[in-house]
């Protein structure tokens, strides 16, 4: 505790004595500070965990910035959350507080990590192994340390010191003080073996670490030391460049991935490429440590100043705040191809800078914006909104007569041309009546060009000839090339590039959209340089394809109003200071490889995504709400996401936010996700998550199956109690038809019985005898029309009605022959004539005979027989009423017999009729009624049938 409170003073010192020291020139950067939600300016360490995430040690707790924002952590066991070191090991974030306790990152919270109680109170440092084993070194003990299955397990090992380190496959070192003296040495902790011993400058006592897959850097407060792990040999890292930077500032090393190295002093942030220091920046500022990300930008910690967010370190910047200029909106630039570099700036004024970037002197203008530089040898002309001045020797600025002039040039031959807002002035004379915005000398052609409103000009043998075939207006720069064709940028239409007054391409940015030229430039290795409102434009040849230098890849500004070259650099003139770089500079599209889904919350609840297993859902549990990030910090400004869902959307859908909730119908589904940049659909790598909706019992497959093998079970039941039935019901139908036969056959015997013939013969003799041949031959005549009659219906199942009362009339007609025509006999249809009607034969006439035989023929006189037909209730009824002595007289006389001796002929009838209405099993087939007279004497009998109606 007390050699970090040491550590601290000095650093407070050094902050000291630095903090009014000479500005430097800086890289082009950002600063986060507590107003981006940092939470302290205080930044002790800093590194990337596995998904490219910046964790933060800070004087006010762990923080991590995943590109949108800071998340702080606490933890409420710690003594204090002053986080000092960080450690990610095998997936997790570990701290060490100023209180020496270790903490771990789980569950997203901040855990101290306690032992027993042997255990040591004091930790300095964290390194791992490949096979999962974690070494915190402490006093007097080095704990190893593993998890397995949930369970934590430890082992004491040599300790004593405060540095620890992976050395070769299988081996940890940690480095021991030999007192008094200030050596040291390598200790394996395995076998207590010492490696190797090193001499260091009094007072170094503590080191940093920065492992390289064959090299460790351990870095204390004066030196470096680089300990080659295969030949187990340490070296001092070049003591020239040590020399040079301030004594005993070291904080911390890095090695980049282009083999620079970084080194971190309480003065500043020193840049060393190939043993020279090519940049001292942020003089003064105590800078902790350096790290770089995915994407190639660098991230320097400090002490009270915040976190450094540096997207390009070759991209540096003049501005109010690392020089004294007078102002930061940059209108002009111009080197004088010697000495130095002039400034124009909105206010009027301009400053002189040489190429090293050394501020020489500042100039105060007329309040008006500076439009154009113009350097003729010792003389330095500037173009303002209103004037034309002149800097002499004084530094004076002498104002001319032109008025509201737009820019100035000088030809081959030293004649001076001005253009204005409305002339075109050589030597101070007017030559043409026109606005012109841009003038330039072409060296290759020895042709003077002049961009006007509407159109390009050139001016040949004392006149203006127009530039034809080319649509160009509005023209605001014009640069000539050694094969004398012109790049002409324009206000609202882009670059042109014109051959022999032809234009052979327009330029535009890979999405086509149309951009404003503020300036142009075309260098020396022929590359196009466009300034616009939306940052530097970049094009090389041949294609000219641009790429946009904008504030998150280093611009101090999007707007871009100047363009210089100056030697091998290319100064770009922005509404905040100029920034320089390199003219090979070249900027590269970002492959967002971090994109990655946070969590998945279904109902409430979190998903675990650990397994990398579709995720499952039930029917009724199918809302899903998928939360993601990534880490594109050079577009954290910009940053946008595409997604689609497969099974369902075919497109990708752009959004900005981070949070995407979904109803989902039973499927399977991809969701696959990207980053999309600027507009841009850079070809990112895609996080897919499948989804799996299960639909509910009713619609699963299997439970389908079962449901179509139950009902066809069910169906081939009701098929075979149908062909059960049917078979059933023809068997009966088959024994109905063979009753039915045995029947009509009876039927036939009734009404062709002995008795019957009988009495006919009787009934022809006597009337033979009587010697009546007439009604004799007519009663042969009807009688074998009856006999023939019966013999043809007996061969139908049915006959119409109109048969059967025909084949009644014949039969009541013999029987009322024999008693002398005494039974008066009427047939009545009723409404059975209007229809097609049906039935059986001679089912009625056993009736009828049983009307002659048992109620008219004992009977005197007033004799009436009646046979009524009628439809009621889809039904055919048949009423035969007679008037004769009625049944109980009949049967007082014995010949009308009891019910249960009724005669075969009713018996049959009946039988039939239950037989042929199957319909009408509980219902009456036949109804027979005593009629009486109002003193409840017999008056007759009524017999009621009823007959289905056969269907067609």
């Amino acid at each position: 505790m007390k050699t970090f409170l040491i550590q601290i003073f000095v650093t407070i010192i050094f902050a000291m004595l630095f903090a009014f020291s000479a500005n430097s020139q800086n890289p082009s950067h950002y600063r986060f500070d507590m107003e981006d939600g940092l939470p302290d300016l205080t930044v002790f360490e800093m590194l990337f965990d596995d998904e490219q995430d910046l964790w933060l040690g800070t004087k006010n707790g762990l923080c991590k910035y995943d590109g949108v924002k800071f998340t702080r952590y606490l933890c409420e066991d710690f003594s204090d959350n002053t986080i000092h070191s960080i450690y990610c090991e095998h997936g997790k974030i570990y701290t060490i507080n100023m209180s020496y306790e270790v903490g771990v990152v789980e569950d997203n919270e901040l855990k101290r990590l306690r032992f027993p109680v042997e255990a040591p109170e004091r930790y300095f440092n964290i390194t791992s192994t490949d096979d999962g084993k974690l070494y915190m070194i402490g006093n007097p003990y080095t704990i190893e340390f593993s998890e397995k299955n949930g369970e934590r397990n430890h082992q004491f090992l040599p300790g004593g010191t405060r540095t620890i380190f992976e050395g070769k496959k299988g081996e940890i070192l940690i480095i021991k003080r030999e007192k008094p003296t200030n050596k040291f040495y390598f200790t394996n902790i395995f076998t207590n073996d010492s490696i190797l011993a090193f001499q260091t400058k009094p007072y170094s006592s503590s080191f940093k670490i920065h492992q390289e897959p064959r090299e460790v850097f351990i870095i204390s407060a004066s030196e470096i030391f680089i300990y080659n792990k295969e030949f187990k040999k340490i070296k001092k890292y070049s003591p020239e460049i040590i020399e040079k930077i301030p004594k005993n500032s070291l904080i911390h090393f890095y090695r980049d991935s282009r083999g620079r190295d970084w080194i971190s002093t309480y003065d500043g942030l020193f840049r060393i490429e190939n043993g020279v220091i090519t940049g001292h920046y942020f003089k003064g500022q105590s800078v902790t440590k350096v790290l770089e990300d995915f994407e190639g930008n660098f991230w320097a910690s400090t002490l009270n100043r915040g976190l450094i967010f540096i997207p390009n370190p070759n991209i540096f910047i003049f501005d109010k705040n690392s020089f004294d200029l007078p102002g930061e909106n940059i209108k002009a630039l111009k080197y004088d191809g010697k000495k130095y570099v002039y400034f124009g700036f909105a206010n009027g004024d301009l400053s002189k800078i040489n190429p090293r970037g050394v501020l020489e002197e500042n100039y105060k203008g007329d309040e008006n914006i500076v439009l154009d530089i113009h350097c003729d040898g010792n003389q330095v002309q500037a173009v303002s909104t209103k004037s034309i001045f002149y800097l002499d020797s004084k530094n004076a600025f002498p104002e001319t007569k032109f008025t509201c002039p737009k820019d100035l040039e000088e030809d081959g031959a030293g004649n001076f041309w001005a253009g204005t807002c409305g002339a075109v002035f050589k030597n101070g004379q007017t030559v043409k009546e026109s606005r012109c915005h841009e003038i330039h000398y072409g060296r290759y052609s020895d042709r003077m060009w002049f961009g006007m409103k509407d159109s390009l000009f050139y001016y040949k043998n004392n006149k203006f000839v127009y530039a034809s075939g080319q649509p160009c207006n509005w023209i605001v720069d014009i640069q000539e090339v050694p094969d004398k064709s012109l790049w002409v940028g324009t206000e609202f239409k882009g670059v042109f590039h014109i051959v022999n007054n032809n234009i052979v391409k327009i330029v535009k940015p890979k999405n086509n959209f149309l951009f404003g030229t503020n300036a142009m430039l075309i260098d020396k290795n022929q590359t196009l340089w466009v300034g616009t409102n939306q940052g530097l434009a970049i094009g090389r040849p041949p294609d000219y394809d641009l790429q946009f230098l904008n504030t998150n890849a280093g611009l101090s500004s999007n707007q871009v109003n100047a363009l210089e070259e100056v030697e091998e650099n290319i100064w770009v003139g922005t509404a905040k200071g100029v920034v320089v770089l390199p003219n090979d500079f070249s900027l590269q599209d970002t492959l967002v490889t971090s994109c990655k889904i946070d969590k998945i919350e279904v109902g409430g609840s979190l998903v675990d995504l650990a397994n990398d297993q579709p995720i499952a859902l039930s029917h009724d549990r199918n809302k899903i709400d998928i939360f993601y990030s990534a880490n594109a910090f050079r577009h954290r400004n910009s940053l946008r996401f595409a997604y689609r869902l497969s099974g369902l959307d075919g497109d990708w859908t752009i959004t900005s936010s981070q949070f995407l909730s979904l109803n989902l119908s039973p499927g399977s589904y991809e969701f696959e996700l990207k980053v999309h940049i600027d507009n841009k659909n850079i070809n990112n790598p895609v996080v897919i998550q499948k989804i799996i909706v299960h639909p509910p019992v009713w619609q699963r497959w299997w439970f389908i199956l079962l449901a179509m093998g139950f009902l066809g079970f069910i169906l081939y039941r009701i098929y075979r109690y149908r062909i059960n039935q049917v078979k059933k019901a023809e068997e009966e139908k088959t024994e109905i038809n063979r009753r039915l036969e045995g029947l009509r056959m009876k039927a036939l015997y009734a009404q062709m019985n002995p008795h019957f013939v009988f009495n006919c013969m009787n009934a022809l003799q006597s009337l033979v005898q009587s010697g009546d041949n007439k009604k004799t031959l007519h009663y042969i005549s009807t009688f074998s029309k009856l006999v023939r009659t019966i013999f043809e219906n007996t061969k139908k199942d049915l006959i119409e009605l109109e048969e059967e009362v025909e084949f009644l009339k014949l039969y009541t007609k013999l029987e009322n022959m024999r008693l002398n025509d005494s039974v008066d006999i009427s047939f009545d249809l009723g409404n059975a004539l209007e229809e097609d009607v049906f039935l059986p034969p001679m089912i009625i006439q056993p009736i009828l005979e049983n009307a002659f035989r048992h109620g008219l023929m004992h009977k005197e006189k007033n004799r009436k027989l009646q046979v009524r037909f009628n439809i009621e209730n889809n039904k055919l009824k048949c009423e035969v009423e007679d008037n004769g002595i009625g049944r109980d007289k009949s049967n007082a006389q014995k010949k009308w017999r009891p019910k249960k001796h009724e005669s075969s002929g009713l018996k049959i009838t009946e039988e039939r009729l239950i037989l042929l209405n199957s319909s009408s099993e509980n219902n009456p087939q036949i109804k027979v009624t005593d009629l009486k007279t109002a003193e409840g004497l017999a008056s007759g009998t009524l017999v009621e049938m009823w007959f289905d109606l056969p269907e067609y």
